[in-house]
């Protein structure tokens, strides 16, 4: 393995640059959508849905990423957007 690919393997993200990269991205999704949808009430269903996706995902992130180190605990399920709660 030469130098450059040893140090890419052992680059780390903190989980505040994650969640910091990850909302500029929220940003500019919501800003196309904002560009997509001329009727206002499907934009913000459009909108809501994609914030609770974005939300989800970072909530795992967050879990992961505050996991004790050997606490023998599983890593937990990635959120689907397509499963249905019915709480």
């Amino acid at each position: 393995m030469s130098k450059v690919n040893s140090n890419i393997d052992e680059a780390k993200l903190s989980y505040d640059s994650v969640i910091t990269q990850t909302g500029f991205l929220q940003g500019k999704v919501l800003t196309v959508i904002d560009a997509s949808y001329s009727d206002v009430i499907q934009r913000k269903a459009v909108k809501d849905l994609l914030r609770e996706i974005f939300r989800d995902q970072c909530e795992w992130m967050y879990q992961i990423s505050h996991q004790p180190s050997g606490s023998g605990t599983q890593t937990p399920p990635i959120p689907n957007p397509l499963l249905i709660d019915n709480n």
